[in-house]
């Protein structure tokens, strides 16, 4: 029991800190009496605790009663008409005139009756003083303040959504508080570092470095499906397996913005009782491509025009498309993307934003080489261990491989195994850095253990000195979040005499002609499936440059051979030819696939002697 209140303790604690990394936060009644706020808000006012400003009106604490006359009356607007306000109030604190930008929202009870409302503000006293002098600055000033405002409300809500289930935290909540957490603090620096320098304009964008699309996307994510877990909202994704590794050269803090400008958009769009959005990445033509793809009540095409030729909106048409978009539309041109919107009004829109591609940093382990030989240890929290027993399944279940597995919690347990292993030469050590409640970190593990074929693991982006670090003692580093887009490679036993290798894959329902196509080319080595399925099954077995022929028509089938294509397009495969017995010009298929007549030995002759050359 003690145990328990501990934890529950501790939790709170985290939250409270949390909280007071906020700039103002406070909360008050349906009477105008105020029943909480953060530190930083108590402390504003004058007083040395938020429990002195618990149970005051405005009236009583704010000299400046004209400026609390007007605060009153915006509150009760926003209780009496139910909805959330951005306003810019005035008052005088200790003789200083400031200015406060506030976002104001009722709160409600179970039974939607309102029964109070919180606020959240940021100081721009130096801002709206340098706009009354300055009036060339007013639009960035309103942008980026608005901006903010808007940003926090992500965040803000994410670790509001978790305190609800704080009594325990597992991994995946603990991280995900942690990840708002950080978000909050990004975005305050971010500010600040705008702002800080005297008498110049503010810049509207952070540093560009490299960052990991999909491991970002997938933490963006996770902070989406907690903030919106009570609104019935399915929040999928779609990596294509090409892409996990993408990176792109941005600031880290405009593309979560970005991500999450959009996401919320089309949530504001979603009016089905089946709401369903979708976040895409994929390699086009070269670029990191990424689309959020939602079946909401899409955008009319004349709004669609003004978005992409920048042309402002007015309130009645911006419908969740405002700041949003404006911001999206700003962080690309600084970062030479591009922006695509397509949308069927009453059926739902995909918003699609594409970078250059920039080369993956060489300390991100793209796969995890094993030889025969392998012995897997594997450091992490207990809760992750059936992610890494399915993860290694194949190679542990195949007969003829021999590789063993072993997963720790405990760092004394993992050290104690390594010290007692004879062959300490074929370990393969993935540990970490992540785990809780350890003797040691990560780093400390992999030096103590003397082990030289090491793998970082890590669920958020390494820092400079983490960088560092493990490359000093040779380790690579591994993002957590896509360990399923890692490849796993073990060495096969080399065997006597040469095996023949696979030139062509054939995927024809017609036994008859594809023994024809097997019997004409006998010099080379052709494998044939009748069954499309039975392929996709064994794609992985196959290299990516091997020539593939499809038949265009599966009888039976629910696939056909463009959609089998584009699987197999999507999947790294590039050297493809669609087989029909009927007549179509090649611009009726992808630029990626080749169309030959069933009939047309010449064009077939020509692809396959393409292929690897004929084994001897």
């Amino acid at each position: 029991m003690n145990n328990k209140k501990l934890q529950f303790d501790k939790h709170y604690e985290i939250l409270d800190a949390i909280f007071n990394l906020m700039p103002f936060l406070f909360w008050k009644d349906k009477n105008g009496v105020y029943q909480g706020a953060n530190f930083n808000q108590a402390k504003n006012l004058g007083f040395s605790s938020p429990l002195d400003f618990v149970g005051k009106t405005v009236f009583e604490f704010l000299k400046d009663q004209e400026a609390a006359a007007e605060i009153d009356k915006n509150d009760k607007e926003v209780m009496d008409t139910k909805t959330t306000r951005i306003i810019e109030e005035r008052m005088i604190i200790e003789g200083e005139e400031k200015y406060y930008l506030s976002q104001k929202s009722p709160l409600f009870n179970p039974m939607g009756e309102t029964v109070g409302m919180v606020g959240f503000s940021v100081d721009v006293t130096d801002l709206a003083k340098k706009r009354e002098s300055d009036r060339k600055e007013i639009n960035d000033f309103v942008n980026i303040a608005a901006q903010v405002v808007h940003d926090i409300r992500s965040p803000a809500a994410s670790l509001l959504m978790l305190a609800k289930s704080c009594t325990d935290i597992p991994e995946r909540e603990r991280l995900s508080l942690r990840e708002a957490a950080k978000t909050i603090q990004e975005i305050a620096d971010s500010l600040l570092r705008r702002y800080k320098k005297n008498n110049t304009p503010p810049t509207l964008f952070d540093e560009q470095k490299t960052v990991l699309v999909s491991d970002a996307l997938l933490k963006i994510l996770v902070e989406k499906q907690f903030q919106y877990q009570e609104q019935n909202i399915n929040l999928d994704y779609i990596f294509h397996q090409s892409s996990h590794f993408d990176c792109i050269k941005i600031s880290l803090t405009d593309f979560k913005r970005m991500i999450s400008n959009l996401i919320n958009n089309a949530v504001q769009a979603l009016d089905k009782k089946q709401k369903n959005i979708v976040l895409k990445l994929e390699e086009y033509l070269g670029d990191v491509k990424i689309t959020i793809q939602d079946n909401g009540k899409g955008i009319q095409p004349q709004l669609i025009d003004k978005i992409i030729n920048d042309v402002a909106i007015n309130e009645e048409e911006k419908n969740g498309h405002g700041i949003g978009l404006t911001q999206v539309r700003e962080a690309l041109r600084h970062s030479q993307g591009q922006l695509e919107i397509m949308s069927h009004v009453g059926r739902g829109s995909q918003i699609s934003i594409t970078f250059p591609k920039v080369t993956t940093p060489d300390w991100i382990t793209q796969k995890i080489q094993l030889n025969l030989n392998s012995v897997v240890l594997v450091l992490d929290d207990k809760s992750s261990q059936q992610t890494w027993e399915n993860y290694f399944s194949p190679a542990l279940l195949s007969k003829e491989k021999k590789i063993n597995f072993y997963f720790f919690s405990q760092t004394k347990d993992l050290l104690n195994h390594i010290n007692l292993s004879a062959q300490k030469e074929n370990i393969v050590l993935i540990v970490s850095h992540d785990i809780l409640k350890q003797e040691e970190n990560s780093l400390e593990t992999i030096k103590n253990s003397g082990i030289t074929h090491t793998t970082i693991l890590t669920r958020h982006y390494p820092n400079e000195e983490t960088r560092a670090y493990a490359d000093g003692v040779n380790a690579k580093i591994l993002p957590k979040n896509i360990l399923q887009g890692v490849s796993l490679k073990v060495e096969k036993e080399k065997k006597e005499g040469k095996e023949k290798s696979i030139d062509i894959v054939m995927v024809e329902d017609n036994k008859g002609f594809a023994d024809s196509i097997i019997f004409c080319f006998s010099q080379f080595n052709i494998k044939h499936y009748q069954n499309p399925y039975s392929f996709i099954k064994k794609i992985n077995e196959y290299d990516r440059n091997i020539g593939i022929l499809i038949d265009y028509d599966f009888k039976g089938r629910e696939i056909n051979g463009i959609e089998l294509a584009a699987h197999l397009h999507d999947n790294g495969f590039n050297k493809i030819a669609i087989v029909s017995g009927r007549e179509f010009d090649q611009d009726h298929f992808p630029k990626y696939i080749k169309y030959i007549l069933k009939t047309d030995l010449n064009e077939l002759e020509k692809f396959i002697n393409l292929q690897k050359k004929p084994n001897e």
